[in-house]
């Protein structure tokens, strides 16, 4: 890489790719996008052409690490794990889309990839430049919430049966709200409290019928004591983040978003005779959270330091998930192994 900028490709040549991780890369000052990857030679060629990237290919093994530094790989789960340890492989370091893979066994072989390889493996848990996430933690971290005692995360949308992957893989899979939006959840509960000891979930198919599950609950006991719940589903809109603590709440009405502020609030406990005072809006401004992923990444590896978004957080989320699941099949709580 050169002294400036870090050199990315983008695999993958959905207007998701394009418009959001593609343009998040482009947009930021650390970062060069240098090619476009996919399946067809011509589509592949038309997105790099609408993304200003000045190449584009068909498969990885076309791209040359002396001129491209970081590969981020916008593709269906189950194509994370072969295509991550291919571009280790091949000298790039990695961006993968979130979650790091359907398997903590995939995981693991993928982190196992990147150090035989010396490469840095990132997961793209972009909500973590989200500001109501950052105000949140801010929040914690500045004692203003007190003890945090629990904490309980909505996101859902209404996923119409469209064919699409999501839909018609099974849970176990990797299909369904809980890896696509309970992710997210789950990651950014994971930077408040820390590691999560047990889990008990439950899986439903209350709408929708295809393969995939569309609501998923879990409940998170964290060693530190902290009790989250997560709420995901494709047969309803949702979209909150409340945290509770001995001296008062933090909350969000729009914790989930790509470009936007989105809210916060603050809300004391009440005092010694009842009384409640009334909520406190917190100033947020806008973000590109995929601006701010690219901008991290790349100064991670131009500063030669660590990352917001490791492969172990990655782990991390994929080991709550699978526990979940497991919880959600056979019953009662699960322990959750912890990610080397």
């Amino acid at each position: 890489m050169n002294d400036r900028r870090v050199r990315w490709a983008v695999v993958g040549t959905s207007d998701f790719a394009l418009d959001w991780v593609a343009g998040g890369i482009a947009h930021s000052p650390d970062a060069e996008l240098v090619a476009v990857i996919g399946r067809d030679p011509v589509r592949a060629e038309a997105a790099a052409a609408r993304m200003g990237a000045s190449r584009s290919a068909t498969s990885i093994e076309e791209l040359d690490p002396t001129d491209v530094d970081v590969v981020d790989l916008v593709v269906p789960n189950p194509q994370h794990a072969p295509l991550t340890i291919a571009a280790l492989e091949r000298g790039f370091h990695v961006v993968v889309e979130k979650p790091m893979a359907p398997t903590l066994a995939e995981c693991r072989a993928m982190a196992e990839a990147a150090r035989r390889c010396g490469r840095r493996l990132f997961v793209a848990h972009c909500m973590t430049w989200r500001p109501p996430v950052v105000a949140i933690r801010a929040a914690l971290a500045d004692g203003r919430v007190g003890q945090p005692v629990m904490a309980t995360v909505s996101i859902a949308f209404d996923g119409r049966p469209n064919g699409s992957w999501r839909q018609e893989l099974t849970t176990e899979a990797s299909g369904g709200p809980l890896y696509d939006l309970g992710a997210h959840a789950i990651d950014a509960l994971l930077s408040m409290f820390g590691r999560v000891g047990s889990v008990t979930g439950r899986l439903d198919r209350i709408f929708y019928t295809y393969p995939a599950d569309d609501t998923a609950i879990a409940t998170l006991r964290f060693v530190s004591g902290v009790v989250g719940v997560v709420e995901t589903s494709f047969a309803c809109e949702q979209n909150d983040f409340v945290v509770n603590g001995r001296l008062g709440r933090m909350s969000s009405s729009e914790w989930l978003g790509r470009d936007t502020a989105g809210d916060a609030w603050w809300r004391p406990a009440r005092d010694s005779l009842g009384r409640q005072a009334p909520p406190e809006v917190i100033p947020l401004e806008p973000r590109n959270v995929y601006e701010a992923q690219a901008t991290e990444v790349s100064q991670a590896l131009l500063e030669n330091r660590p990352s917001a978004i490791p492969a172990d957080r990655g782990m991390a989320v994929v080991a709550v998930i699978e526990a979940t699941i497991r919880s959600a099949r056979n019953g009662g709580a699960v322990v959750v192994p912890e990610a080397p």
